[in-house]
């Protein structure tokens, strides 16, 4: 499987106090269709570069998260690298 496109949407979010600065949407475009991938948050905290946290959902206990997506090898570089990009090109960092 080849990787043809990666397309990113970005969904900034301005609630006070919160290290979220926006959320992204991937879409993975491949010779055997399409990859969406919902829910990524770009995270920046006390000043630092932004960061990519990967979508998650909420467990049974407060405050506790499991991943839903894992992405490993050079495609989780490339994704993270697309996420940021896009972020970058909204003015924000």
């Amino acid at each position: 499987m080849n990787v043809n496109a990666i397309k990113v949407e970005i969904r900034l979010f301005t609630k006070i106090g919160s290290p979220v600065r926006a959320y992204a949407d991937v879409s993975l475009e491949v010779s055997e269709g399409v990859i969406v991938m919902i829910g990524f948050a770009i995270i920046e905290k006390n000043g630092k570069s932004p960061f990519v946290g990967f979508p998650s959902k909420a467990g049974t206990i407060r405050g506790k998260f499991f991943p839903v997506i894992d992405l490993q090898g050079d495609i989780r570089d490339l994704i993270c690298k697309a996420i940021l990009d896009a972020y970058g090109k909204h003015g924000t960092n």
